[in-house]
């Protein structure tokens, strides 16, 4: 009976369990891992900035090429200088109304017959204005051989025409540079260019005669020189 007893207390006694030792340590082996790793990685990363500060700091610095500098040398003026220049002036003679160039190898009034007194400027053909500037380029040219003029004056022309003009005193002749002041004075009467008196239109004022017109036909008058009419 006694032997009984004491086996039912032997089974019936607590048993231990010795597996949450075990556990806890296998814990605490992983969590000492974990902060080993860490480390190792932070140390690594360190070691490796340092690496590489040290190898940019033993890079030579960059030399900066000095390019030299080109001086442009330019001559004075007095090194320049060739002398005096002569000005040739070459007149610009104008053109017609099909372009072609006028000059004084060109004639530009036509003329009667071999033996007969020449013809006027016909303003049909020449327009005033182109009549104007072939007289300004030909006052411009400067050239002894040059004619001042190659309009044929009022004593030229023939009979017939020349007494269809009114007799007139040529009391002044005032030429200038400056068109607008230019003038002259037909028997008192003060006239610039395009202006007409007695049936006379004047086309040119030059410096030694005037071109006048009567009828779309151009002809010149020296300047101070009295026209009197043939009857």
């Amino acid at each position: 009976m006694s032997s009984v007893l004491k086996a039912l207390q032997k089974n019936s006694a607590p048993k231990l369990h010795f597996g949450q030792p075990l556990e806890l340590t296998a814990a605490s082996e992983r969590k000492g891992k974990s902060w080993r790793l860490v480390l190792g990685i932070v140390i690594f990363t360190l070691v490796a900035s340092v690496t590489a500060w040290l190898v940019m700091s033993m890079q030579p610095e960059p030399q900066h090429v000095i390019e030299p500098q080109l001086t442009q040398v330019v001559a004075s003026n007095a090194e320049l200088e060739l002398g005096p220049v002569t000005q040739i002036i070459v007149p610009t003679w104008p053109t017609d109304q099909q372009g072609q160039r006028l000059n004084p190898s060109r004639e530009i009034i036509s003329t009667g017959k071999a033996t007969g007194a020449p013809e006027p400027v016909n303003l049909d053909q020449v327009s005033p204005e182109l009549l104007a500037n072939f007289e300004e380029a030909l006052a411009a040219s400067g050239e002894a051989q040059v004619p001042a003029t190659v309009i044929p004056s009022l004593a030229e022309l023939s009979r017939p025409l020349q007494r269809q003009i009114a007799s007139f005193k040529y009391d002044s002749h005032q030429y200038s540079s400056r068109q607008a002041s230019r003038w002259i004075e037909l028997s008192g009467v003060r006239l610039r260019e395009g202006e007409q008196w007695q049936g006379l239109q004047v086309i040119r004022i030059a410096p030694a005669h005037v071109v006048l017109s009567f009828g779309n036909r151009a002809f010149q008058q020296p300047a101070l020189e009295d026209w009197t009419n043939p009857g």
